[in-house]
Order: C-alpha cells, then sequence, then structure tokens
C-alpha cells in the first residue's frame, strides 16, 4: 500500500550547486529499485528478492540513515531529492539520496523527484512516471510570454557568463567527469566481484580462481587447471580485461591482489590467513576518489581517509599479509566498507579497493 502522507522535498547539493548541468524528473520507485538490484552493494539494502530489508537488517550506519529519513518524513521535514545516475553496463546508479529513495520506497512511496544530468534524460525515459517528468517537463505547458521572458533573462546571463573567465563552467564540467569515471569505476569492479562470486557458487576455491588475461601479465595460476575457473575466460567468467576509465587515474592498470585485508570484513587478524582477494586502481585522481566515497556513502565527504599501505602483489593462488585497510584513525571509516578509496601513506597515491571474496 502506498504512502498517503504529504512528503515535500528540497533540491539535492549537487543539482543545486549547477542548475544548468541537472533536471528535475518524478520516477517509478519500483522500476528503479528493479534496476539498481544489479548495481554495486545493492544487497546491503535489499534482500535476495529486491525488497528493501527491514532495518534491523541493516547495517548500522544505514540503520541510522533510515532513521534519519523516518523522523524527517514523520515531522514534515523536507527530504533531499536524490541523484540518479547512468553506469558503465547501463545499471542505474543511486548518488546521493540513496536512503532518502529506499526508506521512502520501503514505506510504498510509488513515485519521487529525482535529479539526473541533463544529458541523460533518454537514458531515464523507462522509470519516468507518465505525465510527471518534473520541473523541467511541467513547465513545458508555460505560456509563451513566460517562455520569452526565459530566454531574455537567460541571453543576459549568457552575456554575463562569456565576459568571465569560464573558470565556473570548468569547474562543473570537471565534477560531471570525475563523477561519471567514479561509476565507471564502481561498475567495472562490481562486474569482476559478480564474475567471481559465480566461479565460487560452480564449487571452485578461493585459490583456484585464476585472473590470468591477455592484457596485464604475471596472473597465471597453476591451482586453475581448467578454464572454468579462469575469470576472463568464456568458459570462465567470460569477462574481458578493460583498462581504466578515462580521467580515472593515472593510467595505471588494475591490480588484483592477494595481500590486504579490510577491518571488520570476513575475519581480521592482522596476519596470514586472514587476508582479502581485492580489485584495486592506484593513482586515482582525488576528484574521482573523492565521489567514489560520495557515491558509496563513506563518512566525511570531502575528506579522503588515510590508510599506511597499499598492494601490488598480484594474486596467482597464495595469500600474504601485507596491511589492513580500515584499522588506523585515519582510515576508520573504511572499516566494515567492501569498497573505498583512500590515501596511501606509503606512496601518497590515492587507491580505490572493492573486496571481491572475503576470507
Amino acid at each position: 500500500m502506498g504512502s498517503s502522507k504529504m512528503i515535500t522535498y528540497k533540491d539535492g547539493r549537487a543539482a543545486g550547486a549547477a542548475p544548468d548541468r541537472y533536471i528535475e524528473i518524478c520516477v517509478d520507485t519500483a522500476k528503479v529499485i528493479d534496476n539498481w538490484r544489479g548495481s554495486l552493494f545493492s544487497f546491503e539494502w535489499l534482500d535476495k528478492l529486491g525488497h528493501v530489508k527491514p532495518i534491523e537488517a541493516l547495517r548500522d550506519q544505514d540503520q541510522e540513515r533510515y532513521k534519519a529519513v523516518m523522523a524527517a518524513y514523520e515531522d514534515g521535514t523536507p527530504l533531499e531529492k536524490p541523484v540518479l545516475g547512468i553506469g558503465l553496463h547501463d545499471t542505474l546508479e543511486i548518488g546521493s539520496g540513496k536512503a532518502v529513495l529506499l526508506t521512502l520506497a520501503a514505506l510504498g512511496v510509488g513515485e519521487m523527484p529525482v535529479h539526473i544530468l541533463r544529458s541523460n534524460e533518454r537514458d531515464f525515459k523507462d522509470f519516468i512516471v507518465s505525465g510527471m517528468a518534473g520541473k523541467g517537463k511541467r513547465e513545458e505547458s508555460g505560456n509563451v510570454l513566460f517562455y520569452i521572458l526565459i530566454a531574455v533573462v537567460l541571453l543576459a546571463a549568457l552575456s554575463f557568463a562569456v565576459s568571465q573567465d569560464g573558470r565556473g563552467s570548468v569547474e562543473t564540467l570537471s565534477k560531471d567527469r570525475a563523477r561519471l569515471a567514479a561509476t565507471d569505476v564502481l561498475s567495472y569492479a562490481d562486474t569482476v566481484g559478480k564474475a567471481v562470486g559465480q566461479l565460487r557458487l560452480r564449487g571452485y576455491s578461493m585459490e583456484q580462481i585464476s585472473f590470468e588475461n591477455n592484457i596485464v601479465a604475471g596472473y597465471i595460476n597453476a591451482n586453475c587447471t581448467d578454464d572454468g575457473c579462469k575469470v576472463f575466460h568464456p568458459e570462465g567468467g567470460a569477462l574481458t580485461w578493460i583498462s581504466p576509465p578515462d580521467d580515472a587515474n593515472d593510467d595505471t592498470n588494475w591490480v588484483i591482489t592477494d595481500d590486504m585485508e579490510v577491518e571488520n570484513i570476513g575475519r581480521t587478524c592482522g596476519a596470514d590467513g586472514c587476508e582479502d582477494l581485492t580489485l584495486q586502481l592506484l593513482g586515482v585522481d582525488a576528484a574521482v576518489c573523492q565521489q567514489i566515497n560520495d557515491m558509496l556513502d563513506v563518512a566525511a565527504p570531502g575528506t579522503l581517509p588515510v590508510n599506511p599501505d597499499n598492494s601490488a602483489g598480484l594474486f596467482t593462488g597464495t595469500y600474504a599479509y601485507v596491511d589492513t585497510i580500515g584499522d588506523v584513525a585515519g582510515s576508520a571509516k573504511l572499516a566494515g566498507l567492501k569498497a573505498g578509496c583512500f590515501t596511501s601513506t606509503a606512496d601518497s597515491h590515492n587507491v580505490f579497493y572493492k573486496v571481491l571474496l572475503a576470507r
């Protein structure tokens, strides 16, 4: 049963900062969630049937976000409109406002206003509630005089903008590029993680899985004795090794390593036997790194976590401990998170990680 309570919304921070880049649409929440099921970490909010989990089944930090949305809903405080985007494989991504969208969906809210990039409007045509495409659409029914006045104002604004040095436009474009690169990084990491999960379901052990490919050497795993345990083989995970997205990092390739563990993910002991299998991207652009953390709801936006080390050892079937992510004060906000981005004090590189398999 849908919610009958009147809900008020306010513009999201990203859309408010760049109103010329974003538009508002009204989406069918069920369709949004059904598509988002294939996205990174949707399992943290959704059960196997694609329903929003009860609050007690959520992580502690998500329970707090759920409660905050519920409190605002109950007292009529305006809720921030979520920001949606499209990932690498046409999977819908929820940027900011994830808790708002999912909590209201759990209450039975069938449609809500969201922000999307103006350039993505066509990609969202299947999610838009018929006849309710948000501010940009509803304004089309306005009268001609109204539009003439808007045109005059826009021309004046354009004339002023041309007289400036263009810095604001460049900064906005840079942020959009960072968000797109971050989305692509997360989408590819999710794809690799799913392929690894499929091989485990087929009965291959953590030691047998091979990342041998025809792009980056050094991943031959002697424990893998048939093509079925190869992630980048048609008989195995059927994936193609894809270079990191443009603008994402310093062109260093992906690293799949065996010597890092993440605090509170699987067993955590700071020694051999507790290492997680992780996908890493080194040399990540600082803006992209921050966008990744923002999209994953890592606490304290605007400040990158700092971790003492990162790894460049390639996984070939054995594990050897080097360091733990999230066990020091600088990176504590990453504890319990299967993906995130941090600055390594060992070489000053920004590092994205994604846990493919936890031990």
